[in-house]
Formats: C-alpha cells, structure tokens, sequence
C-alpha cells in the first residue's frame, strides 16, 4: 500500500510453495489455501521488496470466530462501522474515525479485511462541526454526519456525501440559523437523504430532500 493506504496496482508478488498457497489470479496478492502450512509471500514495487510469513491452518470456524483485524490508526479512535451498497471494485465496510482535534479518517475494507483506501479529512473542512456519524448513502458511498456551532454561536448541522473512489466529496449541505435539520437521516434506495427540518419561528415540520447531486439539493 502507499502512503494513503491504497494499494499499489504496480506491485508483484510470489509465494515461496503454491502447494500449500497460491496467489489469487488477480494479481491483489491475496493467497487461496490449498493444504496446511507456512509460506512466504513477497510483494516487489519499483525494486524494493517486502516478505510476510503466512500459516495456512485447516479448522472448523465455529459462529463468532474473529476472520480479520485492522491495526488502529496512531491517534485516532474508531467511532463506527457500517456496511456499504454493493458496487464494482468499491468497498464493503466503512470505519469512521475520529482525533482529539476532531480531525476525521475514513477507512473502506473488503469483506476479507483488505484496506481499499483512507481519506484523512482535517477539521477544517468541517469548521466548529463535530463528525460522530456515518450512514451508507446506497451508492456506494457514505455520508457524514455532525453537529457543531457557527462563528456567531448559532447551532447547526451538515451532512456529507463521500463517494466509493477514495472518498472524494460529492457534495456537502449546511442548515441554515433559521432553518435546522436532524441528523438522524433516512436514505431511501437511490441515495436520496430525508430528514426532518424545523424552521425558528414555528414547530411546525417540513422534508429536507438532498440528492446524490454535486449541490446536494
């Protein structure tokens, strides 16, 4: 992987014995099983060469087994998981992280715990909002989720869209001082977001529609 946690599409690899384990034909390095035992398994980029030891085991995987873990992010604390709308190449699993500098880290996984990519997102780009949820955006994506203050110490909220492709931001909305919106959101089959909204001179109850659109309206 590089430095954004994305793997290296340039990288080769070997197996030291494909009578216990050979590589997947799809050149991610990933090994299939064929009988119990250790191997080695190189990955070579530009030159450069990196080697892990593999035991391959033959068991019964009982319910609640754990198949994979993902090393912690140095600072960071994992604030949730979801699942994501299956697409071609896109991740399965989303991690939302979150620093003491409420600066975000976005994590996607494979079902068999590869790392597909992360995108670290200072709190700048979220300025006095605080990101504590995520929901899946049934296109492959993810929405963000915070609550936080203005300049002026009014309250408001802000969602996010990121897409599958490392995270890009496809859009991103702000309610407004008379005009505040629930983060606790619906989002219906073809990425539409529903929320509830309430404007400051009455209770009464209207729909925030935001589209999986570059405006988010």
């Amino acid at each position: 992987m590089d430095d954004a946690g994305t793997p290296r599409p340039d990288a080769t690899w070997s197996v030291s014995n494909a009578n216990i384990a050979s590589l997947a034909s799809d050149g991610s390095g990933n090994l299939l099983g064929v009988t119990t035992g250790q191997v080695t398994l190189t990955a070579t980029v530009q030159g450069l060469s990196g080697q892990t030891t593999v035991t391959v085991i033959s068991t019964t995987i009982t319910p609640g087994t754990t198949l994979w873990k993902s090393p912690t992010v140095s600072g960071f604390t994992t604030q949730q998981m979801v699942q994501a709308s299956a697409t071609a190449d896109g991740p399965e699993i989303f991690a939302l992280d979150t620093n003491s500098s409420g600066d975000v880290l976005v994590r996607t996984f494979k079902h068999d715990g590869e790392q597909l990519w992360q995108n670290s997102i200072p709190q700048s780009t979220f300025p006095g909002i605080s990101v504590s949820k995520m929901v899946g955006d049934n296109q492959g994506g993810v929405f963000l989720l915070g609550t936080g203050q203005d300049s002026a110490g009014n309250a408001y909220n802000q969602i996010t869209d990121l897409n599958a492709i490392a995270g890009a931001r496809t859009w991103q909305v702000n309610s407004l001082q008379t005009s505040f919106f629930d983060t606790n959101v619906a989002v219906g089959s073809t990425g539409r977001c529903t929320s509830t909204r309430s404007t400051a001179s009455s209770t009464s109850r209207i729909v925030l529609t935001a589209l999986t659109a570059p405006l988010g309206h």
